[in-house]
């Protein structure tokens, strides 16, 4: 005894392909269930694949920004050495300069000393 099919989605027309939009009766209910188990093993196969293919691109998506992350690591590193030579340098240099406006403020001072002590 034919059914007729009265839904109008995707899912219902891809499950049943004979069924057109409409209330057209399609093929016995035996027959639509034949059919409609082997569209969804049919519909699980191309799941399953759909999934492995996602499974795959994760990995890969994954392990370029592991070589992502591995990149910038390096970089971080190189400029942190920067960082560090220029932070030395500056240290240096304010010794340099603390030593020597010590040094002509002392000088300055002794001169002052000696020049008050004159005639």
């Amino acid at each position: 005894m034919p059914i007729s099919h009265q839904c109008r989605c995707l899912m219902c027309y891809s499950l049943f392909p004979k069924a057109t939009i409409g209330m057209v009766p399609i093929w016995p209910w035996y027959i639509a269930v034949r059919i409609s188990r082997s569209r969804l093993e049919s519909l699980e196969k191309d799941v399953s694949l759909i999934k492995e293919e996602m499974f795959r691109t994760r990995i890969e998506f994954w392990e370029d920004m592991g070589q992502l992350r591995r990149e910038m690591n390096e970089r971080f590193d190189r400029m942190n050495e920067r960082f560090d030579q220029v932070h030395h340098q500056m240290v240096v240099q304010t010794r340099w300069l603390v030593g020597s406006l010590t040094l002509i403020g002392t000088a300055i001072s002794v001169l002052l000393a000696i020049a008050q002590f004159t005639p």
